[in-house]
């Protein structure tokens, strides 16, 4: 509840002052209870600036978020052969709110996993975006 508080403090801040909200949300494992209140949040809030940084995959979360105009920004862990939501969402996003970004020092892309990562790394998780979606990386 004190999460939620500071959200909407954050989320009336953001839109007072015409700034978006940046999100960075990850669950517990096994549970998608951060997902889910994150995404009651931003709808309740109605801010259309924003980004799902380094967005995990919970699709109740991406439909809000592209509801609302938001971009989303994928890290390396899109590269990780199991990530089969943010494979899921990678293909579906319309190319004009896709962002790219290392999330430095961490979640290093394939082949570098188990590294810390270093943006030099997002060439990794760029190609692996191109596959996915069938598109060449240039």
């Amino acid at each position: 509840e004190v999460q939620a508080e500071s959200f909407r403090w954050q989320a009336d801040l953001a839109a007072r002052l015409g700034k978006p909200l940046i999100l960075h949300v990850r669950d517990g494992d096994g549970s998608d209870a951060a997902s889910s209140l994150a995404r009651d949040l931003i709808l309740e809030a109605g801010h259309r600036q924003g980004i799902l940084h380094c967005f995990s995959g919970h699709a109740g979360l991406l439909e809000a978020g592209l509801g609302l105009g938001w971009f989303v920004s994928f890290a390396g862990n899109l590269s990780y052969k199991n990530a089969h939501a943010l494979h899921a969402a990678a293909r579906a996003l319309p190319q004009e709110r896709l962002l790219l970004e290392t999330d430095s020092p961490f979640l290093s892309p394939q082949p570098e996993r188990g590294k810390p990562n270093r943006p030099a790394y997002v060439r990794h998780t760029a190609a692996a975006l191109a596959a996915l979606r069938g598109e060449p990386l240039e």
